[in-house]
């Protein structure tokens, strides 16, 4: 992914709720591979929780998360690759979305149930948002409670103005079918999330979104 250049308040922000994260679960992490990270992360909290995550699930016996493993957790695609679907997403732009799922699920080794599950987090994160907007909230309101800087807000926004509620609650229904499929061994994990991703473009662009 890009490394963006971020305000320093925002940059500290995301910091500080990385080392409090981690400091919940008995590890810390070098101060160059927090840097990183953050960057790598554009300092989105939900981001860095979730590469946290995987971090220290890695980690095994090492107190200090080093910067080697944030930049081999990078390069897998486990994280930031992760991160560009839901952005394809977001511009309705199927062909780069098939190209990342197949990278997540045949070279970065991340499982079906976990690209599934990210991708419940992005419509949840959506919907909020756009229940905030329809109540009035401001940009820094909503920019708080999703946890994401302002200046990363507007292509969340945009993508809940232009996802009907309705079609946000069927979005969810049919991951939430899609995983069980896939857990009870019913659907070929990866055939179901293209169908996945193909029905849910088609259905912005007037088709149907079915389970």
């Amino acid at each position: 992914g890009t490394v963006m250049e971020l305000r320093g308040g925002e940059a500290d922000q995301a910091a500080v709720f990385a080392r409090a994260f981690l400091r919940e679960r008995g590890k810390d992490i070098a101060e160059n591979a927090l840097s990183f990270l953050v960057e790598k992360c554009a300092a989105d909290l939900a981001l860095i929780a979730s590469s946290l995550e995987k971090l220290v699930l890695h980690s095994g016996a090492e107190s200090v998360i080093q910067s080697d493993a944030v930049l081999a957790l990078a390069e897998s695609g486990g994280a930031f690759e992760a991160y560009d679907l839901t952005n394809a997403l977001g511009r309705m732009d199927l062909a780069p979305a098939l190209k990342i799922l197949h990278h997540l699920a045949d070279e970065a080794g991340m499982e079906a149930p976990a690209i599934v599950g990210m991708l419940n987090w992005h419509f949840a994160r959506i919907r909020r948002v756009k229940e905030m907007i329809a109540r009035g909230k401001s940009e820094m309101e909503i920019a708080k409670t999703v946890r994401v800087p302002v200046r990363f807000l507007g292509s969340l926004a945009r993508e809940a103005r232009a996802l009907p509620f309705a079609q946000l609650e069927k979005t969810v229904q049919a991951l939430f079918v899609l995983d069980w499929k896939i857990k009870s061994g019913m659907i070929d994990p990866v055939t179901g999330l293209e169908c996945f991703l193909i029905e849910f473009v088609g259905e912005k662009k007037g088709g149907m979104l079915t389970a």
